[in-house]
């Protein structure tokens, strides 16, 4: 399955407002930097800590999963294709895939909300992260 991942400059909490009255929803799941345990990886600083770092809305039955990026993100760049896998062992083969002639973004590494997650922005310039729950 692959789940678009839109990220914005500090307003996906307006976002995530705008979205649901567009489409008469409402988020299933917001998380904000702050709500990270503090042995995860992530690395923010407290001007971040209120910012929204993963929320799931359905969008006419599609799942889009928004956050609010600690980098700059410009019109285009906001968008992530991520993949949701069951099997480490593939999750592990298309992250190695994806990375070849491309940026890897972060390592594919256990995460607290994952068994593995990882980053990689392809030869063609397409985001991709690899979730395998």
């Amino acid at each position: 399955m692959i789940v678009p991942y839109i990220c914005f400059n500090g307003k996906c909490t307006d976002a995530i407002a705008f979205y649901e009255k567009v489409f008469q929803t409402k988020a299933s799941s917001v998380m904000k930097y702050s709500d990270a345990p503090p042995e995860s990886c992530l690395q923010f600083c407290d001007s971040e800590k209120n910012l929204i770092m993963h929320s799931s809305v359905d969008i006419l039955g599609s799942t889009v999963f928004m956050c609010d990026s600690t980098d700059d993100v410009n019109y285009g760049n906001g968008i992530t294709l991520q993949i949701i896998l069951n099997d480490y062992g593939k999750a592990a083969a298309v992250f190695k895939l994806l990375q070849e002639n491309g940026i890897v973004i972060a390592d594919l590494h256990e995460e607290f909300y994952a068994k593995a997650y990882g980053a990689v922005c392809d030869k063609f310039g397409v985001n991709w992260a690899i979730i395998c729950e």
